[in-house]
This record gives structure tokens, sequence and C-alpha cells, in this order.
């Protein structure tokens, strides 16, 4: 499976974990709600390890690492900031939504076509000129 695909599926499978919790959120099941919350979180930010290793190219595993690595972390580092502003409840709902949304993105988004961007014409180069210090 492509990371892409992974990314996808891990995002989505997050959302719908804070989505669930958001629709429990009346039951009073505290327990659930915390396991929820922790294997959205933990699905979301493994979905975004993906997105991360994606973003760099084979060869430079090395940076696939950090960037890997910095990815989720930068991802962790905005949800804790958005989920003190509001109510938990609805902040898991807006948040789910969007990594429902994001993964449906990272499904069916659009793919670059590289043999179209390898086939583009080369731009004409220019005569070298002629000043006062050129040999002719």
């Amino acid at each position: 499976m492509r990371t892409r695909a992974m990314a996808a599926l891990l995002s989505i499978s997050g959302g719908v974990a804070w989505i669930v919790r958001w629709l429990l959120q009346d039951a009073g099941a505290a327990q659930s709600q915390d396991e929820l919350r922790s294997i959205g979180l933990a699905l979301i930010l493994a979905s975004w390890v993906c997105v991360g290793l994606g973003m760099v190219k084979a060869t430079a595993w090395w940076l696939g690492l950090v960037v890997g690595a910095a990815a989720p972390l930068l991802v962790w580092t905005v949800y804790e900031t958005v989920h003190t502003w509001g109510s938990s409840g609805s902040t898991h709902l807006v948040l789910g939504v969007f990594a429902v949304v994001t993964g449906f993105v990272l499904a069916t988004g659009a793919r670059r076509d590289r043999s179209t961007a390898a086939q583009a014409p080369v731009g004409r180069v220019p005569e070298p000129q002629r000043g006062r210090h050129s040999r002719v």
C-alpha cells in the first residue's frame, strides 16, 4: 500500500473516531470518550507520519525520517492549541470532520503526470553576446 493511501485511510479512521466520540458525548461514557480521543489522535498522527514520508524522495532516507517525525509533531502542537479553545466535544467534531475531509482529499487528490512534465519544451538557448573584449 502506498504511503498516500495509508495516510488517507488513517486520517479517515481517526476522524471517524473523533466524530463517534462527539456522538457519544451525551451518553456520558467518559472512559470510552477518552479512549476514542486517544485512538483518534494516534491514527491522525500516524497518517501525518505517512504524509511526511511521502514528501521526501526515497534517495534521501535520512530526510524522510526527519520530515516523517516533524509532520506529526507539528500537527500535535496545532491540536493541543486548538483543543483548548472550545468545548472538548465540539472541537473534536470539527477536527474529526477536517480529518475525514483531508483523508478523502488524500485518497482522491490530483496526481501529477510526470511524463508530461518531463516532455516540457526547452527554451531557446540565447546566442552569446559579442562585446568589445570578444575575439572573432
